[in-house]
């Protein structure tokens, strides 16, 4: 296994695992091209192992900090009882059976194992509150039976009194053990040379500053780097296994890069993450001991000559040159035997194959393996990794949430993957485009650039589309892989061929460009920075796991935004060419820019300083320098405030009067589009309502706004230049939520709900555009997303069912329906797979074709044939 060191390479040493860190590491937000070639396949997950789950496996596994392969059985520690579990392999499957566990004769509690030499080393806590030596630190070595595996304790040695956390590492020619402790003289290092019978035998002890329980080993043998609070330490280690400390280096290199509010000195836990093979480059991670939401990462050149450190960059989640990969346990890289690939466990669901940048040592990531299959819950890795790089195995611990209050199994995962096919400069090689059918590319209807279509009505200019969906559409082509494990709800934008849309894998978001017409592998991907949980600005909770947002694509740039950016797009290539920062509201960022002429219109944006938000602001959209900003009336101030949700800005003509009209839970407005001067401005009360996710609508002398949350509800304005009149509100029952309506010959037509799921009371009804009274309620439909094409409407309702509809005010007439339209499947980032994740996101139409995302999937159909 990759713990043997004389038949696989490379493996980084000094995992970290404390569950309560994160690590992370820089990715630089630039295009990728889509190359994908057949060495780019991704790893495959073969086995979810659950304790008290699964048959054989005892509820009592609980991991400790000890996760060690000898041949073919794998030992782990357990936090209670001291004891250690081990488990035997299938050589040709690579599959976990779960043996036996063996109690240790004086450990209460878990130590850290390693192997050397073919035996079992283990350092642990001895009597844990028990006695006054409760804290004394034991090493124990064990002879493995090779016929059981069963690990058979040879004897124990105490090394140190009153000492808190350990690591162990082993010589490179296996003689050498080194020891990390913490105790309240100082922390310590400690070297043990192993005798013939494998006893070790205390040889040298050092202290000084950075000296702490993470640590890796250069791969010429020469130093051995260990990171603590405030410093990285670096030790000089001789071939005969002498060691000597040599000095420590500030991480105040890393604090003094960012502003205040982002990262403070003192403030700091950091941990070696490991080091390339080439010996180039050290990776460092670091969590908050203030905010554990914030996450930091270092890379340092090293001078393979003298072992020196010089700091290269780093960055944080919330920083906005970077983009971070986060780990529950820190960052676990394990390098192939090229040298040039490995793989990295994340902490949401993922385990991600990478590609070193030689020149900067950076990690491009290649593809993920998400730990959960569909149908199942998802599991969050510890903080450990391990790598057969001679069979293509990858194993690791993890945790399986059963729901959104900490209900959970821990147990193993085990994955499989091609050692002889390393990649070559592919990119995200686990997306999947079979190309199902002929290409429709006979140009029909218009393009699909933005929030509800070129005229922001939510209607296409498509006519004849096929009206019997008894046997469902032609599929032309479709892609999974968008945002592999995470339930994710961006909606796509088409200009001409180019289809644009978002996703996230780890992490990190994702722009793809696609082909609209023939699919396939993308045109080019762009890494976003400042994803993930970005507590400054707001985030992502359990109902969102990427991005929301649907692009804006005007002319060679696209606009998307996503938690705590917005960015402008090269749509030739992806590359960023300017960013700002936005308010991130509950739920994330959910709203699409708008494109007036010149200018690009954005809600809830910070000034550069960070500390004065906007409720809209109007950039140059081609350079993104600010044209104007609107505060509203005094009631904005972001984040869950009912005065700021999910609507995107709309272009209208009010009484002949062009203008953006826009609404938050509190405010409706229309301004100038040239200034942002407001036209009218009229504040309401609506508590309750901060998911406002439906766009206004309007036949040019009165806005609908479209609330629905909490006690709110939709209500209609007669608007006459500045004079604005309430012609109706409270409508019983009527609750917009994340319907957009579509507005025909003075009645709208949309979903009603109860609540943001399928059940309850929702509706699908047609509404006096004047009175907002119903012309007729269909029940019991559940929440779902209109569009208008052909004088019919397309409904996709929550649960994945598709209709098409003949609006009329006489009553509700169903053309067509297809069944299950989309196969829903586990909501992977709200409540652990119990539920099916909800149809959330709004089809579009677009020369012809409809386009269907669902979270992981985008797939294209053909309207005409």
């Amino acid at each position: 296994m990759a713990r043997d060191r004389r038949e696989t390479t490379t493996l980084i040493q000094g995992l970290v695992f404390s569950v309560l860190m994160f690590g992370s590491i820089a990715r630089a937000a630039e295009p990728k091209a889509a190359n994908i070639a057949a060495s780019g396949t991704a790893p495959e997950l073969i086995q979810t192992y659950m304790a008290g789950k699964d048959a054989g496996f005892p509820a009592t596994f609980s991991m400790g900090r000890g996760f060690q392969f000898i041949g073919d059985y794998l030992y782990v520690s357990t936090r209670a009882g001291g004891g250690i579990q081990y488990f035997k392999r299938d050589p040709q499957t690579g599959t976990l059976t779960y043996v036996d566990s063996v109690a240790h004769s004086t450990l209460k509690a878990s130590f850290s194992l390693s192997a050397a030499g073919g035996r079992l080393y283990g350092l642990g806590l001895f009597v844990w509150g028990v006695t006054d030596g409760d804290k004394h630190k034991v090493l124990s070595w064990f002879d493995i039976d090779p016929n059981t595996g069963k690990p058979i304790e040879k004897g124990t040695i105490e090394v140190t009194a009153a000492s808190w956390g350990e690591q162990l590492l082993v010589g490179p020619d296996e003689k050498d053990l080194y020891a990390f402790l913490w105790t309240p003289e100082g922390n310590k290092f400690m070297r043990y040379k192993l005798g013939a019978d494998g006893k070790p035998e205390k040889a040298a002890e050092i202290t000084g500053g950075g000296l702490s329980a993470s640590a890796c080993l250069s791969p010429d043998g020469k130093n051995i780097y260990t990171a603590g609070d405030h410093a990285i330490a670096i030790v000089e280690r001789q071939a005969t296994g002498a060691i000597a400390y040599k000095k420590a280096l500030s991480l105040n290199c890393i604090v003094e890069l960012k502003p205040p509010e982002v990262i403070e000195a003192g403030d700091l836990q950091a941990s070696v993450s490991g080091i390339s093979p080439d010996g180039k480059w050290l990776y460092i991670s670091l969590g908050s001991r203030i905010a554990r939401t914030k996450n930091y990462f270092g890379i340092f050149k090293r001078d393979p000559a003298t072992g020196e450190l010089t700091y290269s960059e780093g960055g944080s989640d919330a920083d906005p040159r970077y983009s971070s990969l986060a780990s529950l346990g820190g960052m676990n890289l394990v390098f192939g035997p090229d040298g040039k690939s490995g793989f990295i466990t994340n902490g949401r669901c993922l385990v991600q194959q990478f590609q070193l940048e030689a020149a900067t040592g950076r990690i491009k990531i290649l593809n993920d393996v998400v730990l959960g299959k569909p149908g199942e819950i998802k599991c969050r890795p510890y903080g450990c990794l391990e790598a057969d790089f001679k069979k293509g195995f990858l194993y690791g611990a993890g945790v399986w949430q059963h729901d959104s209050y900490g209900g959970c199994s821990r147990g193993l995962w085990s994955a499989k993957f091609n050692p002889a096919a390393a990649p070559s400069g592919t990119e995200r090689a686990d997306l999947q485009t079979p190309l199902v059918a002929a290409a429709n590319t006979k140009a029909a209807g218009e393009d699909w650039p933005t929030k509800l279509g070129v005229n922001g009505d939510g209607k296409s200019s498509l006519k004849n589309i096929r009206k019997d969906w008894s046997g469902g559409l032609k599929k032309v082509w479709e892609v999974t892989g968008l945002s592999p494990g995470d339930s994710t709800w961006s909606t796509p934008a088409v200009l001409g061929n180019k289809l644009i849309v978002m996703g996230t894998h780890g992490f990190i978001d994702e722009v793809f460009c696609f082909d609209a017409d023939k699919g396939g592998r993308p045109l080019w991907i762009t890494d976003l920075s400042g994803a993930g949980d970005i507590s400054q600005y707001g985030g992502r909770d359990g109902w969102c796991g990427g991005p929301v947002t649907m692009p804006c694509i005007s002319g060679d740039k696209v606009y998307v935004t996503q938690s705590g950016k917005f960015n402008c797009l090269s749509m030739t290539d992806g590359k960023v060419l300017w960013s700002k920062t936005v308010v991130t509201p509950c739920h994330t960022y959910a709203a699409t820019p708008l494109v007036c002429d010149n200018l690009l219109i954005v809600p809830g944006t910070f000034q550069a300083d960070g500390k004065k938000a906007f409720l809209l602001a109007a950039f140059n959209k081609d350079t993104g320098d600010t044209v104007w900003t609107y505060d509203g009336v005094g009631n904005f101030s972001g984040g869950d405030s009912p005065t700021f949700g999910h609507v995107s800005p709309l272009r209208m003509k009010i009484n002949g009067v062009d203008q953006i009209v826009y609404n938050t839970g509190a405010l409706a407005c229309g301004l100038n589009i040239k200034t942002g001067k407001p036209i009218w401005e009229y504040p309401f009360e609506a508590k309750g309502s901060n998911v406002n996710a439906s766009e206004p609508v309007s036949d040019g002398s009165t806005v609908a706004i479209m609330l629905g949350d909490g006690a709110a509800s939709p209500f209609g304005l007669q608007v006459e230049g500045a004079s604005v009149k309430p012609l109706w509100s409270k409508i019983p029952n009527f609750r917009a939520y994340w319907s957009d309506a579509i507005l025909k010959d003075g009645f709208m037509y949309t979903f009603s709900s109860d609540g943001l799921y399928s059940a309850g009371n929702s509706d699908f009804r047609c509404v006096d555009l004047k009175t907002g009274q119903p012309k007729w309620v269909q029940p019991k439909t559940g929440c779902g997303t209109t569009l208008e094409v052909d004088g019919h409407l397309i409904c996709l309702t929550y649960s994945g069912d598709l209709w098409l509809v003949n609006p009329s005010p006489e009553g509700f007439k169903k053309v067509t329906e297809w069944k299950g339209a989309v196969k829903q499947e586990p909501w992977w980032t709200h409540d652990g797979g119990k539920t099916p994740a909800p149809c959330w996101t709004t089809p579009i139409i677009a020369h012809g074709k409809l386009y269907i995302r669902y979270s992981d999937t985008l797939t294209c159909y053909d309207l005409l044939n």
